[in-house]
């Protein structure tokens, strides 16, 4: 038998129930010499609100989790809650005086995701120094001691910049460079491309006409590329960079000599920024937009044919602009073109672009090159013949020119379309 006051708490905590289950539960006022919070509730909530300023949406009153923003104001509603990342897991593979890492993508909940990595390293257990590799999952980390033992670790990073999870721990003790002929494989013959681009930019290598690597920029706009295996001999190589908007960068060509066991890094790589203008003929008088993209927060200096240099400053995304009044104009054609200081280091030329000052205004028709000018040149050659190769037998590939006669997948007629467009 329960006791009678165990039988009364049961009664009174039936009848609260019943009230949460039926209507609103008024609560205790809260008030300072400021305020009054009058009758707080718990309620079923609505599904929004919202006004000439701001709206807000929720769901299951303040229990319901989300957050709701404005120009004004940041709104969390519900129990506060955090998101959750799993380690991902490093492997290094030692070399002639590199090593070559590798890992895998953390698992992320709660709609958080990983913008890039940052790898670090040292001779002590815990102790590393790091540097950002963007958003590649492999990395040549090169010159480095034959015979000392290196730890490595993976430091990944929101796309705000912020810290996420750490890797496990991976060690490697890299071999001394081997002596003799031959070609050269496995780690040997290791050849590694380190620069900067924009950021979030995909980046292209391409080695003898064909493409040999891409990668994504980090939001710093650093990027990493390596080759393993390579036969001794002397390669020819091109870099560029395509911007947000699909405008790209003119090729950066480099040549190197590889010799067996021989790890050969490229330092200090910067592509030329994009640029692009509003109007291909400009009236007299009014305003022609210069924009591109290049390194973020960096000085660019934007040349005008008969002009003064004009200098302006790089947003954090890498993109600069420039208003350019026509008004002092004479009526002719001019050439602009830009360059970015990155560091010390100053950056290849942009394209060169022509206007007219006239008395009308034609805008700039949306990036259209030629038929099968994949990488939009001006010219038909082993390069877009390689892009063609790089998504033979792609549907709907991620660059659409590749698929030049708009079937869906690049294929034999892609390919006999490009021949009759050969410019060589």
């Amino acid at each position: 038998m329960l006791k009678k006051e165990t039988k009364k708490a049961i009664a009174l905590l039936m009848v609260a129930m019943a009230l949460l289950a039926s209507q609103s539960v008024f609560a205790t006022d809260y008030s300072s010499t400021n305020f009054t919070v009058k009758d707080p509730v718990i309620d079923e909530g609505t599904s929004s609100t919202s006004s000439a300023n701001f709206g807000l949406g929720q769901s299951i009153g303040q229990l319901g989790i989300g957050k709701s923003t404005s120009t004004n104001f940041q709104l969390w509603s519900g129990f506060q809650y955090f998101f959750k990342v799993n380690a991902n897991v490093l492997t290094a593979t030692p070399g002639a005086g590199q090593a070559s890492l590798s890992w895998t993508a953390p698992t992320t909940f709660l709609g958080i995701t990983v913008g890039s990595y940052e790898v670090g390293t040292g001779t002590i257990s815990g102790s590393y120094v790091f540097e950002n590799v963007g958003s590649v999952t492999t990395f040549i980390k090169s010159g480095l001691t034959a015979g000392t033992t290196y730890y490595f670790i993976i430091k990944a990073l929101s796309p705000g910049g912020n810290f996420l999870v750490f890797s496990n721990e991976a060690t490697a003790v890299p071999t001394a460079a081997g002596g003799g002929g031959g070609g050269g494989g496995g780690y040997g013959n290791q050849l590694t491309f380190n620069g900067i681009a924009y950021p979030n930019s995909l980046v292209t290598l391409v080695q003898d006409g064909t493409i040999a690597a891409t990668t994504t920029a980090a939001t710093s706009g650093y990027f990493s590329m390596g080759l393993n295996g390579l036969s001794n001999g002397t390669y020819n190589f091109s870099l560029y960079a395509a911007d947000s908007t699909g405008n790209l960068s003119p090729n950066l060509n480099t040549s190197r000599t590889i010799s067996s066991g021989v790890a050969v890094v490229v330092n200090d790589l910067i592509i030329a920024p994009t640029i692009h203008l509003s109007y291909s003929t400009i009236k007299q008088g009014e305003s022609l937009t210069i924009s591109g993209y290049t390194a973020p927060s960096v000085p660019v200096t934007i040349n005008i044919s008969g002009q003064a240099n004009v200098n302006v400053t790089s947003d954090a995304n890498g993109y600069y602009s420039y208003l350019l009044d026509t008004t002092a104009l004479i009526k002719a054609v001019y050439q602009v073109f830009s360059h970015a200081l990155v560091g010390s280091i100053n950056s290849p030329n942009s394209f060169t672009l022509s206007f007219e000052v006239g008395d009308t205004s034609v805008p700039t028709p949306s990036p259209e090159c030629k038929r099968s000018d994949l990488n939009c040149d001006g010219w038909v050659n082993l390069i877009d013949f390689s892009i063609l190769l790089y998504f033979w037998d792609d549907t709907n590939p991620f660059n659409p020119r590749a698929d030049i006669d708009k079937s869906g997948k690049v294929g034999l007629r892609d390919f006999s379309i490009m021949l009759y467009d050969w410019t060589g």
